[in-house]
């Protein structure tokens, strides 16, 4: 049985990913701070799974539960475009070093795969229509650089080890658990504010477009990684249609009974204005899948920040 490890497994993208590895045949250890020994989601798993609690920037647990590991998903990254606009520093100190850290203790420690979440938004440059892999990359942002940086540091470390890859540059993540009062993750935003009885903001005149997938669809196609230990790849992750910020508004105002006002806002400047993603190289190894419709899902999001709040 193949052996996996997730750092920040307990989070959003991370929760989501553990239950679709629970699908598969696999040993899974999650690394997170878990406070008084307690998971916020894993808690119905917790006689399936691993779980060690720490701070992956000290000690050497982290190296105790990666030993005789096949693949290693690393999830932990602070902050997102908005928060860290001013703070380039931070993206370095508290995400970028400790990235290339785990990674390199997991090379060395004889993992067979390393698999890292980057951002599509973050990386590509705005165009109209489909952005495959080989698109150029330009960030223009901080967390953008490091993203790419860490990018090039799995590159390398390939090279100096017989480890593989995987990158999954991810588009716009909406579903339950997605924290909120961060600045990113509108459908969370918009959600906890309507449950809340607060209005929404909305940046700009309505044309900025996204690529939303439902994180428990990413989370399946990233089990991708666990399939093949051997190959190394570059991956679009998104659904491949675009939807406007005003789109989506008229979807909320569809799907959700409770009323709600609008306060509109200038555009940020770490705002992409259309970002859409070929995922014709990730579907080509996963042929019988079919994304969600957000129209079909944001009732339930909002009846989860509804009922959990935070």
């Amino acid at each position: 049985m193949k052996k996996v490890v997730i750092t920040g497994g307990d989070g959003f993208l991370g929760s989501h990913l553990v239950e679709a590895l629970l699908e598969t045949e696999v040993e899974i250890t999650v690394c997170d701070r878990f406070r008084n020994d307690t998971s916020r989601f894993l808690e119905p798993y917790r006689d399936r799974i691993r779980m060690c609690s720490g701070d992956i920037r000290q000690g050497d647990w982290l190296g105790d539960a990666l030993a005789g590991a096949d693949a290693f998903y690393h999830l932990i990254w602070s902050g997102n475009p908005a928060l860290t606009w001013t703070s380039p520093l931070f993206e370095v100190d508290s995400n970028l070093q400790t990235t290339v850290s785990v990674f390199e203790r997991a090379a060395e420690q004889g993992v067979k795969k390393l698999i890292f979440p980057s951002s599509a938004g973050a990386l590509y440059q705005p165009t109209c229509g489909l952005i495959d892999e080989g698109a150029g990359v330009r960030p223009s942002t901080p967390y953008g650089i490091a993203k790419l940086a860490a990018e090039e540091f799995l590159g390398y470390f390939s090279k100096r080890f017989p480890v593989s890859v995987d990158i999954y540059r991810i588009s716009s993540l909406y579903g339950p658990r997605q924290p909120v009062g961060r600045k990113q993750g509108v459908v969370a935003e918009w959600c906890h504010s309507i449950a809340e009885s607060q209005t929404i903001r909305f940046f700009g005149q309505g044309k900025t477009v996204r690529d939303y997938v439902h994180v428990d669809d990413a989370a399946r196609l990233m089990t991708t990684s666990v399939k093949d230990l051997e190959s190394s790849q570059l991956f679009n992750l998104g659904s491949g249609q675009g939807l406007s910020l005003g789109e989506l508004l008229d979807i909320f105002e569809s799907q959700i009974s409770m009323p709600f006002q609008v306060v509109r806002e200038a555009r940020r400047e770490c705002d992409a204005q259309e970002i859409v993603l070929d995922n014709q190289r990730l579907l080509s190894k996963n042929t019988s899948f079919k994304f969600r419709a957000i129209e079909d899902e944001i009732e339930s999001v909002f009846q989860f920040y509804s009922a959990n709040g935070k």
